[in-house]
């Protein structure tokens, strides 16, 4: 069993890919999800898992630089660990000046309870730990695609993205299809779906063979490998 996994505003939208079959979910929260798919070999997921409390992460600027140009931006830096403790957006960005020199973006924020939720699902779950695996689905799409020319946000990004996925696997278009009609835009937006696809089509391929960046992890106080894991073409040579 393979997920990939998006954080959403109606919670946490998976895809599932279990042997030959597909299914995809909505969780309301990460406890739910992990209840249910105890089972899987690997879930990625497009939200930071391990944070500094010190420093930018390295997997965040190596990541950007795999990119092109124009989509850079789609990766940020995960805040510090320091920031997290904030209860304002104005004392996040102070503190994650303090501890790493860069403010904190209105964006990351925004994802800061999504972040909160993943650090407290480890810490309660262990075993999470070595199945759950951080991932970007932009740096998924350029792997299998070799260039991304759009934003996700319009609709040439959307379709040039169902495009990759389905040249990989045919039946991505029916999960995108689905789901757009199985759920609401207030709760999943289709670029949620494109991503999770994304990432589960990732983890199913390149289970056991995935590249990471960086290449010696970058390790926190806890002993915690803050890393990224994609996929590499190399992978089927």
């Amino acid at each position: 069993m393979f997920l990939g996994v998006d954080g959403c505003k109606g919670g946490w939208f998976s895809t599932i890919f279990n042997n030959n079959s597909w299914q995809v979910n909505l969780y309301k929260n990460l406890d739910s999800l992990w209840a249910k798919n105890k089972k899987a070999k690997l879930i990625l997921i497009d939200m930071p898992v391990f944070l500094l409390n010190c420093g930018v992460r390295r997997c965040d600027k190596l990541a950007r630089k795999l990119l092109d140009k124009k989509r850079k931006s789609s990766i940020f830096n995960a805040p510090s660990k320091k920031a997290m403790e904030a209860s304002n957006y104005k004392e996040a960005s102070l503190l994650n000046f303090r501890y790493t020199g860069k403010k904190l973006s209105k964006q990351t924020w925004n994802l800061i309870p999504k972040i909160r939720e993943i650090d407290k699902v480890i810490k309660k779950y262990p075993g999470i730990i070595g199945i759950v695996k951080e991932s970007h689905p932009e740096l998924c799409f350029k792997s299998f695609s070799g260039r991304i020319k759009y934003s996700k946000k319009n609709v040439l990004g959307k379709e040039e993205r169902l495009e990759i996925l389905t040249n990989i696997d045919p039946d991505s278009k029916n999960i995108f299809d689905y789901s757009i009609k199985n759920f609401k835009r207030q709760d999943v937006l289709y670029d949620d779906i494109l991503d999770s696809i994304i990432l589960s089509i990732t983890a199913k391929f390149g289970y056991g063979k995935l590249s990471r960046i960086p290449e010696t992890p970058q390790y926190n106080e806890l002993c915690q490998k803050a890393e990224t894991v994609y996929f590499s073409k190399k992978a089927l040579i």
